[in-house]
């Protein structure tokens, strides 16, 4: 990764509330479990947005980075 999209990513992350930097340390911390649950079965994309959006409702922020993970991980898989 060079070195602009680093700086971008750092920007990226400064800028989201604390609660959700917390939550995508989580994610770099405990990326085998995280990549683990991610193999599952594909979720339909509009029950996984539900899913985001309930979660960003209760400020579940762990749970908001999980998601999206799986929603990435689902395209590029």
């Amino acid at each position: 990764m060079d070195e602009e999209k680093i700086r971008n990513l750092i920007s990226i992350y400064q800028g989201l509330p604390p609660e959700m930097q917390n939550a995508v340390l989580w994610i770099l911390e405990h990326i085998d479990i995280v990549d683990y649950l991610a193999q599952g079965e594909k979720d339909p994309g509009k029950e996984l947005e539900d899913l985001i959006q309930e979660a960003v409702e209760k400020k579940d922020y762990l749970m908001v980075a999980m998601l999206v993970y799986k929603r990435v991980y689902d395209i590029n898989h």
